[in-house]
């Protein structure tokens, strides 16, 4: 294990992602040092499902902590900039020519494979009116059928937190995704999420925030976002929030994340800790 890390460096690329946030106010003196020297020793990861699926080591400790988000860049959790409710502008209905009556719902990602966009038009056809899908990936804008608008992939955060605070719920059907940012800037903008039951998706979308469906059924995720809409959909965007700002913050995320590595550094997460099936496998 020591080499699989020392070749792949892996606490090395985790303080690189962090550059501009570890420092002197943030980490305690001497923590990322300590941890770095002995980082051979354990793997912090995100989420612990993800990781499980990706490999599998032995003689490590594990540990697993939330991922925080950037301040200034995609991810930003704060009061009043970047995803927040504050953002939602009625004009978009307008410029999609729905009225305000209309249900929409909101997906933003690549359009790859693994993010399963077939799928969601097949539950727009389930819907029919009054929901309408944005999907924001393309290449153009364009109508991929009577109830679903494309947008071009939206590299401004701002204009994405824009987009997502303007509509009433995310739907994702993605069945591979090891954390799923785009599921947390939905919730700090304020929206109920509806995906499906794989990956780390449970670990964030939990009852009170949105629901979880059946992969790859059509049936499974509509009936879902009906149970959305039929119920508080207000209330579960306002928790959604809630949740973020609690388990997001980059303020309330970083402390507990170098506080683990020194943990592990020092000694102090033992294997005994860990549940049996966990023992050969990282978090």
């Amino acid at each position: 294990m020591g080499e699989w890390t020392n070749r792949h460096a892996v606490f090395q690329l985790r303080v690189r992602y962090y550059t501009g946030v570890l420092n002197d106010d943030t980490v305690p003196h001497g923590t990322v040092r300590e941890a770095g020297m002995r980082a051979n020793h354990a793997i912090v990861s995100n989420k612990r499902a993800g990781f499980k699926r990706d490999m599998r080591v032995q003689d490590c400790v594990l540990s697993d902590v939330h991922v925080g988000i950037n301040p200034g860049r995609r991810g930003i959790v704060q009061s009043h900039a970047g995803f927040h409710p504050s953002r939602a502008d009625p004009a978009l209905r307008d410029e999609l020519g729905v009225g305000d009556d209309t249900r929409l719902l909101i997906f933003a990602g690549r359009m790859a494979r693994e993010k399963e966009i077939p799928l969601l038009l097949r539950v727009l056809a389930e819907l029919g009116e009054p929901y309408h899908l944005v999907l924001v990936g393309g290449e153009t804008r364009g109508a991929l059928a009577p109830n679903v608008t494309m947008l071009a992939y939206e590299q401004d955060s701002l204009r994405l937190a824009r987009l997502l605070a303007s509509c009433d719920a995310l739907i994702h059907a993605g069945r591979h995704e090891t954390f799923g940012m785009i599921l947390v800037e939905a919730m700090a903008s304020g929206l109920p999420v509806i995906a499906v039951r794989s990956g780390a998706v449970t670990e964030i979308v939990e009852h009170d925030i949105g629901r979880i469906a059946t992969p790859d059924d059509a049936c499974s995720l509509a009936g879902a976002v009906r149970e959305i809409f039929e119920g508080d959909r207000a209330a579960m965007g306002r928790r959604a929030r809630e949740r973020a700002e609690r388990d997001y913050l980059w303020e309330n995320t970083l402390p507990r994340l170098v506080q683990r590595y020194a943990d592990l550094a020092r000694g102090r997460v033992h294997a005994s800790s860990r549940e049996p099936d966990e023992v050969a496998e990282a978090t």
